[in-house]
Parts: C-alpha cells; sequence; structure tokens
C-alpha cells in the first residue's frame, strides 16, 4: 500500500539557500544530460549513456547537492528518453526555471522524522509542521521537496507498506462520468464542482488588474504575487472539496464505474479526483473499474447512468492491483 503526506517545513536562510541551489543542481543535472543525449541521438540515432559524476569535475558547484538527487534526476531522464526510443511516450521536455522540486530517496536512514523536524540529505535538521503521525507500519522511502509560487517550502513524504488487500464482493455501484462546468457528476444526480464562486471571482479580478498592468515594474511584481495567492487559495479549496467528496463517495459505495478518458482531452480536475478516489476505494478493498465500450454519444449524467447500468463483465480495471 502505497501512502503520500505532504508537511510545510521552515528551512532557514542558510538551509533555503542549500535548498533552492539543489533546485538548481537538479534541473541543470536533466537539461544537460538531455542536450548531450539529443545530440548524440541526432547524430548516431543510438541511446547516450551519461552520468551526473562526469560533470562534476567541470562544475564544481554541484558537489555541493545531494548526490541522490542528482542521481534521480538522471534516472527520471533515462525512463523517458528510454521510453521515446520504444514509441511508448514523447520526446523528454527540458526543465523550467520555475520547476522548484527535486526529489531523493532514503538509503540507510538518511532521512527521518522526529520531534518535529525532517533530517534531509546535505539539508540538516529542518522544522516540519507535522499535523499527523506517520504510522509505524509504514517504511520511508522517499522525499520530494517542493517551493510553491509563494515561497513557501513542503516535503512530500513517500511511504509504503506490504499489505495484502482484502477485496470486498460489491453490494452497491455507481457512475461517474465528467461535465463541462464542474468536476463530474454521478448517476444518483449529485453534481460535484467547487462551490466557491467568490474565489473564482477574485482570480479573474486579479488576473484582469494584472492585465493593465506593465511587465516587470513594481506594480507588476505586487499584482502578481496577490494573483499568486488568489490562485493558490482556489486550489486549495478545489483540492479540499474533491478529497472530501472522494472520503464520501468511497465510504459510501463498493464499486464505481468510469468511462475509458483519453488524457490529453480531459480536464485535469477531473484525473485528480479519480486518482483521489482510486486509492481511497482500495484502501477499503472496492474498485474503480474503466469501462472501455461506451457509446460516445452520451454525455453527463446520461453516462453516468449507463455506466452503472452496465453489468461486471467485459469491463477493465482501472487500478492495477
Amino acid at each position: 500500500m502505497h501512502r503520500i503526506y505532504k508537511f510545510r517545513i521552515y528551512p532557514t536562510l542558510e538551509q533555503q539557500e542549500l535548498i533552492n541551489k539543489t533546485f538548481s543542481g537538479f534541473r541543470f543535472i536533466f537539461n544537460h544530460m538531455l542536450t548531450e543525449k539529443d545530440r548524440h541521438y541526432k547524430q548516431t540515432g543510438k541511446y547516450y549513456k551519461n552520468t551526473p559524476a562526469q560533470y562534476k569535475n567541470e562544475f564544481l558547484w554541484l558537489r555541493d547537492i545531494d548526490s541522490i538527487a542528482l542521481s534521480y534526476a538522471a534516472r527520471e531522464l533515462d525512463t523517458q528518453f528510454k521510453a521515446f526510443m520504444r514509441k511508448k511516450g514523447r520526446y523528454p521536455l527540458a526543465k523550467k526555471i520555475n520547476e522548484n522540486k527535486y526529489k531523493t530517496l532514503c538509503i540507510n536512514g538518511n532521512i527521518r522524522v522526529e520531534n518535529g523536524y525532517i533530517k534531509l540529505p546535505k539539508i540538516g535538521l529542518v522544522r516540519i509542521n507535522q499535523h499527523r503521525e506517520i504510522p509505524d507500519e509504514f517504511e520511508l522511502k522517499a522525499v520530494v521537496v517542493q517551493k510553491d509560487i509563494l515561497g513557501r517550502y513542503f516535503v512530500h513524504i513517500d511511504l509504503d507498506k506490504d499489505c495484502k488487500i482484502n477485496w470486498i464482493k460489491p453490494t452497491n455501484s455507481v457512475g461517474i462520468a465528467p461535465i463541462d462546468n464542474g468536476i463530474c457528476v454521478l448517476s444518483d444526480g449529485l453534481v460535484c464542482e467547487v462551490p466557491n464562486i467568490k474565489l473564482k471571482t477574485r482570480l479573474n479580478i486579479e488576473q484582469f488588474k494584472l492585465s493593465r498592468c506593465r511587465w516587470n515594474s513594481n506594480n507588476w511584481n505586487k499584482q502578481k504575487a496577490k494573483m499568486n495567492k488568489a490562485e493558490v487559495k482556489l486550489w486549495q479549496c478545489k483540492k479540499d472539496y474533491m478529497h472530501k467528496m472522494s472520503y464520501e463517495i468511497a465510504n459510501t459505495y463498493d464499486a464505481v464505474y468510469v468511462a475509458k478518458v483519453d488524457l490529453s482531452k480531459t480536464d485535469n480536475d477531473y484525473i485528480l479526483f479519480l486518482t483521489m478516489l482510486n486509492y481511497k476505494l482500495i484502501e477499503r478493498g472496492k474498485r474503480l473499474i474503466q469501462v472501455s465500450k461506451i457509446k460516445k454519444s452520451l454525455q453527463g449524467i446520461d453516462l453516468a447512468i449507463a455506466l452503472n447500468n452496465r453489468e461486471a463483465h467485459g469491463v477493465s480495471l482501472y487500478n492495477r492491483k
């Protein structure tokens, strides 16, 4: 069973410099290795194997960064590039300068949480706002350190536990379909949409004010910060609502039917909602079932009702466990 806990951390000024330096090194290794792989692939048509260690003599500042994080950046690039060469994925895209996050793995206890602090490699003990206890039966696998657009730092703690899932026999089910003006609709008529309209209006106002400011001026920077704050507040409200709705659905129904969706043409909110619902159902021994054959003309609640009335045979499981 897999879980991820998100906590806010409060690094000191010196620790913030090290974390920001790790962000830069993570992006640099990914983009620099991508450039060399791309050049070699265009010249020979073959895969070029390179490692972060071969750049530390040329770029000495990389020695101050967590080597495990740099190795993970290289492994992430290798996975994407090999998938592209096998024609099972798109070409890897370079990381942008505003992608302030990196991932490091837990090896020999180099990462641990204790007494209100989290120990990170090369960073040291960082104060953490641990609002929930981590179960003892879970094993810490990795940590993602991230900085949001408001300048706040967070850690995503990756936990794992070896256990056998006891699947239950479904006694009631529901169908879910995406809608345009909202997240989704259930076959029982319940519409899931973010109820807070004031935050949407506030974000539209802040975006309009930003469009009237001269780019990169003092007023533009101040208005940009206000817009980012409104955007984060709306996103947090939306995410909280999706967590509560998915929790309620997982407790009420034993099986959930959804239509097979095209990820490139589907709203990200609906995909995130299905992801939240999927892991909540797995924890309870229930299933999220994906129906591959359904009439394309059906939309909204009609599609949800058709999914719920469909028999269990001829469908594929959304979750692979």
